[in-house]
């Protein structure tokens, strides 16, 4: 078998601290979420803390990251699609989807940011809960679902920093200007290799499908 659960991943990962939380909008908990598409905008490895050939090993982890969200979205039945900065991007990235992506990473980041974390439940646990105010986005998106097919846009990054390893999946709906649907991880792992991605982004997708049954 490929990949792990949630409870396998826990298991393989027990001599290191990790903490897991979840929190989503009650909206987004239903069947109808789940098959529409979710425009996941430009997923990120971050080495924060590092200069050694950081570059270099971004760029190898980054698109083993990249490739991983689609095999793994595939698998659990999540209509995800990656949109990229790329050379052949145009004024639309620019002027609608980084626009977005600064607006409700800024929002989500005015109420917990994920490079400041702090457990205060203790770590080797996963919390669930609904958003009692979910963290709200301007109402300037609202044209972006017509424009590319969907409400949902996210963003997922991983960032690698001294002693701990941080997983962050956000997700917004533009029709309604909240955020929701978000995941944090954190883990005390000294290294980040392509097997440990492999788990996280497909325990990160099995647990999505789960949220939406």
């Amino acid at each position: 078998m490929r990949y792990l659960s949630v409870i396998i991943l826990l298991f393989m990962l027990s001599g290191c601290s990790r903490y897991i939380r979840i929190e989503r909008s009650e909206r987004f908990v239903s069947r109808q979420g789940i098959k529409q598409k979710i425009i996941c905008i430009d997923p990120q490895v971050r080495l924060m803390g590092y200069t050694q050939n950081d570059s270099e090993e971004e760029a190898e982890l980054e698109n083993w990251f990249r490739d991983e969200l689609n095999y793994s979205a595939s698998k659990n039945q999540v209509d995800l699609e990656i949109v990229r900065l790329t050379p052949e991007s145009t004024t639309s990235y620019y002027e609608d989807l980084l626009s977005l992506k600064k607006e409700f990473l800024q929002a989500n980041n005015l109420q917990n940011t994920p490079l400041n974390f702090s457990n205060q439940n203790g770590y080797n646990t996963i919390t669930k809960s609904v958003f009692v105010y979910p963290p709200l986005i301007a109402h300037d998106f609202t044209d972006l679902s017509k424009k590319y097919g969907t409400p949902y846009f996210s963003y997922i990054g991983i960032y690698k920093q001294p002693g701990r390893i941080l997983y962050y999946h956000l997700i917004v709906n533009t029709n309604t200007a909240e955020t929701v649907y978000r995941e944090l991880k954190s883990i005390s792992k000294g290294s980040l290799k392509k097997k440990m991605i492999s788990q996280m982004v497909y325990d990160s997708m099995a647990m999505l499908k789960e949220e939406l049954k």
